[in-house]
């Protein structure tokens, strides 16, 4: 395909690859490109297909779009991806989108902003991303997991080599470019006779014009049974490749040649082309004798379908994705999923990959598929067999959304004792297992041990000859996460991450980043059980110095701990310290990433904060400006923090006494919040009834301070319509509180 350029892995051909689409903002292509493609390349065969000037609208080609035969689109997420304009996000990955291909995001920047607004249904929602930054002990390795994101799109380099083996014979097609609509029609009424869905099509739709691509084109002719040159009146437009290099070198290499005519020909083209094509003559599909020519030369290669269905998931896998053949995916989903109902574990592997949405239907079809496989690897491993545990806790939660809870508890047993089978209570494998039984167990009630695993797991871990690996680590954040959510329990959940942080002390060298996250959690417990306590702002320093050492004090992870600093000196009712901190950070932000940084937009909102409390009003209502503009540009209009920002902005010009601005301000958010409930955002409605009261108790105050007392009466009356709606109509203190306030403004009218 001319319009691309391509980097394939160890320079090799690209024909017969997957084909993976790399598309971004322009800004990001000379970052970011490089690294993608080295980090995909490494372990997997596929091509990467590009443009160069990622600004350069894709058109489509004899009505196909240039992209409908990429298998997988890959796109590195920025800021500047997001928030503005650009070919990539409003062209490329709507496309993906509108033709379910599989997308894999590249998270290259981090904060709660740009998560805010890539899980925006406009944008990414609920896709899956990689994280090659990620600092989170929970999550799989990057380079893990980006390979089984790859391994469940693309085959691995083994498999790829098996189904272009799996076919029985290739055959060349030799077209215009502009045929390409009848190309595509030819080779799918081709692989519908009987014996000749699994003979490959060697096409050069492709083929992207470089120094080696004749090479390419002879060196396929070679390897093919059949020359197939599609027939139509462009064969004599002009000088082309078909007619001057492709068929002369077919006569003369002595192929079989088969001039196949798929529409009406101009004028007398077609005694012409009779002419040219001399000894072969033209034929139709239609023609009784297309059929036996084409298996007559191909006679040693076509034969009957295959009962072999492993065979037949290699040949559903070309399909699929267009290797060797045309895209079918109707044909290629039949025959892997005859494949999956027959018993092949790869096919049951692409049937799960395949199920990866969110939705209940996805879900459902995942969960039988997984239970499917686990009788799979049963049969075949053995009941009691290690490799069966990956299977059953992805299978457990579908037992936990679609089955009874006898048979989760059960499922759960099951899985508890094949991990520690043959394990010594020292292997930190045991542990791990005991850590992801307890998590378990108190969903459960503690049935699936009968015991409460907890001070036993404790007892392990803060022992000193606690041995340590990653899966351990992993487990034990997953009971941190229970307390924090499920319980709300912070004093049990900071004594474990208290004796987990001491165990990678024992463990780990001094600056490991699992230790510097423990110390950041431990921090940010602290916080959540008294924001106050001097103790949760030693252990925030503490946890911003260990970033410090290890990553500089510049960077994105340390200024992230430093604004977290900041904030926690506010708490404190530091507010000289938390200033001083926070405009650091925020310099240092600008500097290092640019203003449009989503650390320098927090850094400045949280100064507007501490503006707003010391009573510098103007200077908090210039910062609040600039904060609200930049997420107008970055996060939109309808997003929560850009709605607050409006907010807050109006509430410092109310203080200020500008009541006209606060009012003006203050009926934008309520714009904002009424066109956001409309379009259904990434907010629910108990925001936007919060919100509502609050601008109405700001407008309260505005109109009371310019003695507007029917105005203020006005919107006193939301105000206790929006208090009633929170508090489901039950009398509470707030609400009566808002009755007074009403009853005293009317007072107000009334001596007026």
């Amino acid at each position: 395909m001319s319009a691309f350029d391509y980097r394939p892995k160890d320079g090799t051909d690209p024909q017969g690859k997957y084909r993976v689409y790399f598309t971004c903002h322009p800004d990001d292509f000379s970052l970011y490109f490089d690294k993608i493609c080295t980090d995909i390349l490494r372990t997997h065969k596929c091509v990467i297909y590009y443009t160069k000037d990622m600004s350069a609208e894709l058109e489509a080609e004899s009505g196909r779009h240039p992209l409908e035969d990429m298998t997988l689109f890959v796109v590195p997420v920025t800021m500047k991806l997001l928030s503005a304009p650009n070919r990539a996000m409003d062209s490329d990955i709507a496309f993906a989108k509108s033709r379910g291909v599989r997308i894999l995001p590249f998270m290259m920047e981090g904060g709660k902003e740009i998560l805010d607004l890539y899980s925006q249904e406009s944008k990414f929602g609920k896709i899956q991303c990689v994280n090659p930054f990620s600092t989170d002990i929970t999550e799989m390795d990057y380079r893990d997991k980006l390979k089984n994101c790859l391994d469940a799109v693309l085959a691995k380099n083994e498999l790829l080599d098996e189904i272009r083996a799996a076919f029985y014979a290739q055959m060349f097609l030799s077209y215009r470019k502009k045929d390409r609509e009848y190309a595509n029609k030819l080779m799918k009424l081709i692989h519908d006779i009987p014996g000749c869905r699994d003979i490959s099509i060697w096409y050069d739709e492709f083929i992207v014009f470089g120094e080696d691509w004749r090479e390419s084109i002879w060196e396929a002719m070679r390897n093919s049974s059949l020359f197939t040159v599609l027939v139509t009146s462009n064969l004599l437009e002009e000088k082309n490749f078909v007619m001057e290099q492709e068929y002369p070198r077919a006569k003369d290499e002595k192929m079989d040649i088969l001039p196949v005519r798929m529409c009406e020909l101009d004028g007398n083209d077609g005694e012409v082309l009779n002419y040219k094509l001399k000894p072969h003559s033209i034929i139709t599909p239609e023609d009784e004798n297309f059929k036996k020519r084409l298996l007559g030369t191909l006679a040693d290669a076509a034969i009957s379908e295959s009962d072999d269905q492993r065979h037949n998931f290699l040949i559903g896998l070309a399909y699929l994705d267009g290797i060797g053949v045309e895209i079918d995916k109707a044909r290629g989903m039949k025959l892997i999923t005859d494949a999956a109902e027959a018993g092949v574990a790869e096919a049951v592997e692409k049937m799960i990959a395949l199920n990866f949405g969110d939705d209940v239907g996805s879900m459902h079809a995942r969960f039988k598929w997984q239970e499917k496989l686990l009788e799979i690897y049963k049969k075949k491993y053995g009941p009691r067999d290690k490799r069966l545990v990956p299977v059953m806790e992805e299978l457990a939660w579908g037992y936990l959304n679609f089955a009874s809870e006898e048979k989760l508890v059960a499922h759960l047993k099951e899985k508890f004792d094949i991990e520690r089978d043959g394990l010594d209570d020292d292997d930190p494998d045991m542990l791990a297992a005991i850590a992801a039984a307890h998590f378990w167990n108190i969903n459960s009630y503690k049935r699936i041990t009968g015991e409460d695993l907890g001070p036993i797991l404790f007892s392990r871990i803060t022992s000193p000859e606690c041995k340590v690996n990653k899966n351990l680590f992993k487990s034990l954040r997953g009971v941190i996460n229970l307390f924090l959510t499920m319980f709300e329990d912070e004093y049990s959940a900071l004594e474990w991450e208290r004796a987990i942080c001491e165990l990678k002390r024992r463990t780990l060298p001094e600056n490991d980043e699992e230790i510097l996250l423990s110390l950041n959690s431990i921090a940010n417990i602290l916080g959540r059980i008294d924001s106050k306590s001097p103790e949760a702002l030693a252990a925030k320093i503490d946890a911003y110095n260990a970033y410090r050492r290890a990553f500089g004090e510049n960077s994105e992870k340390a200024l992230a701990i430093a604004i977290e600093l900041g904030c926690t000196y506010l708490k404190y009712g530091e507010h000289g310290e938390s200033k001083k901190i926070l405009e650091k950070a925020r310099d240092a932000a600008c500097d290092t990433f640019g203003r449009d940084h989503y650390l320098a937009d927090r850094a400045l909102y949280e100064l507007a904060c501490i503006d707003r409390r010391l009573g510098e009003y103007g200077a908090a209502a210039r910062t609040l400006l600039d904060v609200y503009e930049w997420r107008r540009l970055h996060l939109g209009d309808f997003h929560k923090k850009t709605i607050i920002a409006c907010m807050e902005l109006g509430e410092v010009y109310c203080s200020s006494r500008e009541y006209d601005k606060a009012i003006s301000v203050l009926k934008k958010a309520q714009d904002l919040i009424s066109e956001a409930n409309k379009r259904n955002r990434d907010y629910d409605s108990e925001y936007s009834l919060w919100w509502q009261e609050q601008i109405y108790d700001t407008l309260v105050t505005c109109y009371l301070g310019m003695e507007q007392y029917r105005e203020a009466y006005a919107c006193q009356k939301e105000v206790c319509y929006y208090a009633d709606m929170r508090n489901m109509y039950e009398e509470t203190e707030e609400t009566e509180q808002a009755r007074e306030k009403l009853k005293r403004i009317k007072l107000m009218i009334s001596g007026e």
